[in-house]
């Protein structure tokens, strides 16, 4: 089913949905050593152990076309779903071991017909005995997207990279549909550094960057400001009284990203009191902005759901997850909800997986 018709489809149903959806016909799948094995709960966690987040093997991004959810694997690569009728769903590996084994994935990045996925070699990488340190430098990795599948183009290192083999690209930031802002850093013995520069994927030069035009990338404007668009002022407005409920004091930040070219716009919401008490609240909510809905996925895995033109704004209910288990986003797919979930331990990651489960 084609994304507009799926997108019509929800446009038609709207009006006949009233009161908060309940989950249905969820997917639970967990990885095992980078491949999905399909679960009939989260029992399977307690074989997994913990390992620092930039090490473990879990799902960092996802992009989807019409007919492939591709979901980034770190440090191990590409894994891409299908699915048929009858809800059957198969799994695809497009791994590359030489390149992503020692090496931290983030965030894919579209362009034209182009899939890049941003890597870079991590402290905790670094400092695994078992890690070897890449003797090639690498800050993207680009593959063609070829229908439901991926070929492997090449590895992107920007200029920067290339004269300063020693620096990692540890931040991007998307920007439009080619370019990109990067954070560089240096670890050395005694000190660490930090530089700053843009890269054009079309053009594939690079300028150099001020630390203060590399933060402007990240600024927040109100959520409820008088220049905020209607249909993200009605959602943030959702949020915000759910998370009311919970705690008085609070901030929020608000990533609203487009699912086709990654670009995001940054909000805040600061209640009353948030500065002067000490046990205020702080939550980053990911929206995600697919077509002509917006999806905000809150804590303990409760979605809203604001679609253009609609005052109404929908509440979609995940399965629960296990103690310490957390959604981390969100993202929607032929006519299904897909939902990346880790098992957080602080700063390290235990189990991690996807569920799949149908659009209420």
């Amino acid at each position: 089913m084609k994304r507009g018709l799926f997108l019509l489809i929800l446009t038609l149903s709207w009006l006949s949905c009233s009161g908060p959806a309940k989950s249905q016909s969820e997917n639970i799948f967990i990885l095992q050593n980078g491949r999905f094995l399909q679960a009939d709960d989260f029992s399977y966690y307690k074989k997994v152990n913990p390992f620092p987040w930039p090490v473990q093997i879990r799902i960092t991004d996802m992009y989807c076309t019409d007919d492939t959810l591709f979901l980034l694997i770190n440090r191990r690569g590409i894994a891409a779903l299908t699915s048929t009728s009858g809800n059957i769903f198969e799994f695809s590996y497009f791994y590359e071991p030489k390149l992503f084994d020692n090496r931290t994935s983030t965030i894919f990045y579209p362009y034209k017909n182009y899939l890049i996925c941003h890597v870079y070699e991590d402290d905790f990488l670094r400092a695994e005995e078992h890690m070897r340190s890449n003797p090639d430098t690498a800050t993207f990795i680009e593959f063609t997207l070829k229908g439901s599948g991926l070929d492997y183009d090449r590895v992107i290192t920007p200029l920067w990279q290339q004269l300063n083999p020693e620096w990692q690209a540890v931040v991007v930031n998307p920007l439009d549909d080619q370019t990109i802002a990067i954070e560089w850093k240096y670890t050395g013995k005694d000190q660490v550094k930090f530089e700053y520069s843009s890269f054009n994927f079309n053009d594939q030069k690079e300028e150099q960057q001020t630390r203060e035009w590399f933060l402007a990338t990240y600024q927040f404007t109100p959520a409820l400001g008088s220049s905020t668009r209607n249909q993200y002022f009605l959602l943030f407005k959702a949020c915000i009284a759910e998370l009311a409920l919970y705690t008085e004091e609070y901030l929020l930040h608000f990533t609203v990203t487009d699912s086709g070219n990654k670009h995001s716009e940054r909000f805040f919401y600061q209640s009353k009191g948030y500065e002067r008490s000490p046990n205020s609240s702080y939550f980053s909510i990911p929206v995600i902005k697919q077509e002509i809905l917006l999806c905000a996925l809150l804590p303990a895995g409760k979605v809203l759901v604001q679609q253009e033109g609609s005052s109404r704004v929908r509440e979609i209910t995940l399965p629960p997850l296990p103690a310490h288990f957390k959604y981390m986003d969100i993202i929607l797919f032929k006519d299904y909800i897909c939902a990346s979930w880790e098992d957080i331990r602080f700063t390290h990651v235990g189990a991690a997986g996807l569920m799949v489960m149908a659009f209420p």
